[in-house]
């Protein structure tokens, strides 16, 4: 009898590892709306829950003017594929693989549509049955999966870029900037144990082309100034490009999603949040851009497991090592913070809220704790 029982408990462990192979074997479904905060408008632009990627130039042969998400291979030599994957998700079964050969990696929406000969504006291709209202949303979010080896700069200089265009109401169709114009968001992110990550684009750019790369651009809630059309209204097309070599690796990405945060938060001093649990060394990792005008003002991290915003700041608990410094006083403006030394006891989710020292007003992230391997 103790023979047969060996048995089965050996052939249970057998098949259970055997039926989780590769899916999520280092994500975590993320609930919807998991943001931190109380969503109360929001519209998905791409969860990948499809067949495949979206075509919107059925008859061109080349997949940069064939898919809607695509590798651009031109101008920086990036050559590689799209597809969907079921190996990983944040939400769903699926997401979307971008597999590189050769260069950096360089994912674009594409949405030129040559049956008509004009640039779309981003939000003629949310998910269907869903409805666009202008002048409500804040705030991008999308979820990337690193491949292993990358590193963050530890000069405040960015490895991740994600590009943004803009066309005013009246601007030529044919044009993806007309009345616009085009914007940088500058990401310095880390491999983090191959887990999902977490950025957030809101209204304030790093950079703007042509300008000097040490002006401080501000808040651009109206890049087109239309003073109800707002920067994701106007929003064309955009593009991600890593700054780091990428050579047969594999990217994911999710839940491409806008959505309105309600919130006061200083988005004025603390932009381009992005914020990920590494579950291999128990570490939090969290990454922000400053005004680039104000390279010796310190930052304060604080964490709770409650909302911070209906909470108040001072019912959070200061984070361990949770005061930063600029890793320069020059214009490379992005910061980091990294803890290993919270215990998370039962937790599912943790809120972090990062503040200027010479401030009242913070910024808010939620990270998804995901303990599986």
């Amino acid at each position: 009898m103790r023979t047969y029982n060996v048995l089965l408990l050996l052939l249970l462990l057998f098949f259970t590892s055997c039926s989780s192979n590769e899916i999520n074997i280092i994500s975590t479904n993320i609930p919807d709306n998991s943001t931190g905060q109380e969503i109360k408008e929001s519209v998905i632009l791409s969860d990948f829950e499809r067949d495949g990627v979206i075509i919107i130039n059925p008859n061109q042969p080349q997949d940069q003017h064939k898919y809607l998400f695509n590798i651009y291979p031109n101008s920086s030599k990036s050559i590689g594929k799209t597809e969907l994957s079921s190996s990983y998700s944040v939400s769903g079964d699926k997401s979307l693989k971008a597999i590189m050969t050769s260069g950096p990696l360089y994912l674009q929406m594409y949405n030129y549509s040559q049956t008509d000969y004009v640039w779309h504006w981003t939000r003629q291709h949310i998910d269907e049955g869903q409805e666009w209202k202008e002048n409500t949303y804040n705030r991008l979010r999308f979820w990337i999966k690193l491949p292993e080896g990358i590193e963050r700069k530890v000069t405040g200089q960015p490895n991740l870029h994600f590009g943004t265009y803009f066309r005013a109401r009246n601007g030529n169709p044919s044009s993806a900037e007309s009345g616009g114009g085009h914007y940088h968001h500058y990401f310095n992110l880390e491999s983090a144990g191959g887990n999902w990550q977490q950025v957030i684009i809101d209204f304030r750019p790093t950079h703007n082309r042509g300008d000097n790369g040490n002006i401080e651009q501000g808040v651009k809630q109206y890049p087109t100034n239309e003073q109800d059309f707002n920067y994701f209204d106007a929003l064309t097309r955009f593009y991600i490009w890593g700054d780091f070599a990428t050579n047969s690796s594999a990217f994911y990405f999710d839940r491409f999603e806008f959505y309105r945060d309600e919130n006061d938060e200083n988005i004025k001093q603390i932009c381009t949040l992005t914020g990920t649990y590494n579950n291999i060394n128990n570490e939090f990792i969290l990454g922000w851009s400053r005004d680039k005008n104000e390279g010796q003002l310190e930052f304060e991290v604080h964490y709770a497991f409650d909302d911070i915003h209906k909470n108040g700041w001072y019912s959070s608990i200061p984070a361990p090592g949770g005061i930063v410094s600029s890793w320069n006083e020059d214009s490379y403006n992005i910061l980091g913070y990294n803890t290993s030394d919270i215990d998370l006891e039962n937790h599912t989710q943790i809120y972090f809220a990062i503040k200027p020292k010479n401030s009242d007003r913070f910024r808010q992230i939620i990270i998804p704790i995901n303990k599986k391997n």
